[in-house]
């Protein structure tokens, strides 16, 4: 076999003009050429898919880390808006009562018409939904579990810039018609020290008896229910679609270890 090889043979088989043998070694050469190649190519292949799935496992496990940031956000929120609550009823049960029981912890309840706006990471689930990653994953129910993702933070925002208008061009207002804004800070604080002194005062009587300002609390109330519910809807649903995508995460992961 050696000497089939051999130039010398190839040579004098040549010569010999033996036309067989040197077809089949030329063959040869060709053959062991062309699979060189389709080696070399599958190998480039077989790097460029294992590229491909290096990358797909880190935008998934960048989208997990994302909806668990969003779960702490919501869990924030979630704890936040009984607080809030609570002091629209204590508001509304102070309807009535002589301005002159009102204790400053009251008044502070009444002037605080504060809300904590929730952020949410939304731009690496609309990435992933506009690229081809979703053919990689193995699971449709996850898959339409992100897709339908969107649409459920979209409720939860609509919710939360009703409240906010609410706040802002309602209840604000209001206040700002009937209190003195001086009222939120200390007597002893000298930059206002003369105006809580000398300026008009706070008609928290008026405020209190005010039917706007007593449907500006209702609907306010009305609206933070919402939210709340809207809130652990959207971290019910960011919970199950992260516990379904860390499970893909996994497989993705032992397929690269092989």
């Amino acid at each position: 076999m050696l000497q089939f090889f051999r130039k010398e043979f190839r040579i004098k088989s040549f010569g010999d003009r033996n036309l067989k043998k040197y077809f089949l070694y030329t063959l040869g050469e060709i053959m062991l050429i062309v699979i060189s190649i389709s080696a070399a190519w599958k190998i480039n292949d077989w790097n460029s898919i294992r590229i491909d799935r290096i990358n797909q496992f880190q935008i998934l496990s960048d989208l997990s880390k994302d909806f668990n940031a969003n779960i702490i956000a919501l869990d924030s929120a979630i704890a936040l808006y009984p607080e809030s609550t609570q002091r629209l009823k204590s508001t509304l049960n102070y309807v009535g009562l002589d301005p002159d029981l009102l204790s400053e912890q009251m008044k502070d309840t009444i002037i605080n018409a504060e809300h904590v706006h929730t952020e949410l990471i939304t731009g690496s689930i609309n990435t992933v939904l506009k690229s081809d990653i979703l053919e990689t994953i193995t699971k449709d129910s996850l898959v339409a579990l992100m897709s339908a993702y969107p649409a459920h933070v979209a409720v939860f925002k609509s919710h939360e810039e009703e409240l906010e208008h609410i706040i802002m061009y309602n209840h604000r207002p209001i206040l700002e018609r009937y209190l003195s804004l001086s009222d939120i800070f200390s007597d002893e604080d000298p930059i206002f020290k003369a105006v809580k002194a000398n300026g008009v005062k706070s008609d928290y009587q008026k405020l209190l008896k005010s039917l706007e300002y007593q449907n500006v609390l209702v609907d306010r109330l009305n609206m933070e229910d919402k939210l709340l519910q809207s809130a652990r809807q959207l971290k019910s649903k960011t919970k199950e679609v992260t516990e379904m995508l860390n499970r893909e995460i996994g497989s993705h992961e032992v397929v690269l270890r092989r």
